[in-house]
């Protein structure tokens, strides 16, 4: 029980990790959201990013041995974050997040990508080389607030996105926009891509209130575990037939295992 590494990134304001991911040669990401500016670096040496909106997020790598290897930051004048990360098999990165406004969605130093969402917050999924610059960014999202919650890769190699939305959220799909409307006031989706970015299918969970997927995990090819909670009556079966239950209370717990 000896401690091995231990780094601080700190922040004249404030700074949160949100999710963290180990690839199989040992790298650890470290993913999350910044105000004002942040050091990435936690050795001798310094690389600070500088938010220029409310709240911006970061993306920071480390070797087996805690040092530093790349760092970056997406953002742009409103409310950012990256919530969750995930190594690929290859070594690349997958992040998932929230942006506002006009941002730039590639934390890496080669060419910004400005996105601008078309609600208050929309979505989005990139696939990042060891130095961070995108290889892909898709976005999805509707005219009020959107946001991610978890994301998986499965060892399949699909990429897993979950989240909630309303009252719509529109995926770009192969040429053609998928969309999907709320009953309530959140509901949540479950949105699959492949290795390139490109959309596989999108599905939901719908309820007579509220409800969110707080947790998901891809334990094996064509195999979902999720977790989360719903308010009043929802379909917690994102295929056909419908399996509707009602909340005993003002909020629920569901566990439940999807097959692809």
């Amino acid at each position: 029980n000896q401690l091995a590494w231990l780094d601080v990134l700190s922040g004249p304001i404030e700074t949160h990790v949100l999710d963290i991911a180990v690839s199989e040669a040992g790298l650890v990401g470290a993913v999350g959201q910044f105000r004002g500016f942040v050091d990435l670096d936690p050795g001798p040496g310094e690389f600070y990013v500088a938010g220029p909106g409310v709240d911006d997020g970061f993306v920071v790598v480390f070797d087996t041995r805690g040092s530093f290897l790349s760092g970056g930051a997406v953002g742009g004048p409103g409310n950012d974050t990256v919530e969750g990360a995930r190594f690929m098999e290859d070594g690349r990165l997958i992040i998932s997040g929230n942006f506002s406004d006009v941002a730039d969605l590639n934390p890496g130093l080669s060419e910004e990508a400005p996105f601008s969402s078309r609600g208050s917050s929309d979505d989005f999924v990139a696939s990042l080389d060891p130095t961070l610059d995108a290889d892909w960014i898709q976005v999805a999202g509707g005219d009020a607030l959107d946001f991610v919650r978890a994301i998986d890769v499965s060892a399949g190699g699909g990429i897993f996105v979950a989240g909630g939305y309303g009252p719509f959220m529109e995926f770009a799909a192969n040429g053609t926009t998928f969309r999907f409307n709320s009953w309530g006031s959140d509901d949540s989706f479950l949105w699959n891509l492949d290795l390139d970015g490109e959309f596989e299918w999108a599905g939901r969970i719908y309820s007579t209130e509220s409800n969110g997927i707080e947790a998901l995990v891809a334990p094996g090819v064509g195999e979902l575990i999720l977790a989360g909670t719903f308010r009043g009556g929802a379909d917690l079966d994102f295929g056909v037939p419908e399996f509707v239950l009602s909340s005993a209370g003002e909020g629920d717990v569901f566990v439940a295992r999807v097959l692809d």
